[in-house]
């Protein structure tokens, strides 16, 4: 969804069943930082990999982006501050355990998140099939500190 979090850590594992391609961003972690605290986003680490069966009739493409200090954990709140890292692409006939090519990025400018402002990991799947048997899996790592 674009207006919930599918989790709410500030990273981990993750799981969603293969979408149609669309414009929509999803919120794949909304993260708020705790009361009294900053958070300092120094980078992201992504790992993908396609689970339960092939990729079919469609290339399936993961578009990365990060979101700094929202007032809410909708994507459609106004103050965002959105930071493009990266895509991954499974090619049709990805098999099961094949992987993404990993992102590890690291900012020039690190951001800060504010106390009780939401850090997000956004995904958009421009390109793909819904399917419920095919099953993209992987992990988040954000970078950072508290400050």
């Amino acid at each position: 969804s674009n207006t919930a979090a599918g989790y709410t850590t500030l990273g981990g594992k993750f799981q969603f069943a293969a979408v149609a391609g669309a414009v929509t961003d999803y919120a794949l972690f909304g993260f708020t930082v705790p009361a009294g605290s900053k958070f300092l986003c120094e980078g992201v680490t992504i790992h993908a990999y396609n689970t339960v069966v092939a990729v079919a009739t469609t290339a399936t493409v993961l578009e990365w982006a990060m979101g700094f200090n929202s007032s809410a954990v909708s994507l459609a709140t106004a103050n965002i501050v959105r930071r493009q890292v990266g895509v991954q692409t499974f090619p049709v006939g990805a098999t099961v355990g094949a992987t993404a090519t990993p992102l590890d990025i690291n900012f020039v400018t690190p951001e800060v998140v504010e106390s009780g402002r939401f850090l997000h990991v956004i995904l958009n799947v421009p390109i793909g099939t819904a399917t419920a048997t095919e099953v993209f899996r992987g992990t988040v790592t954000v970078k950072g500190r508290y400050i």
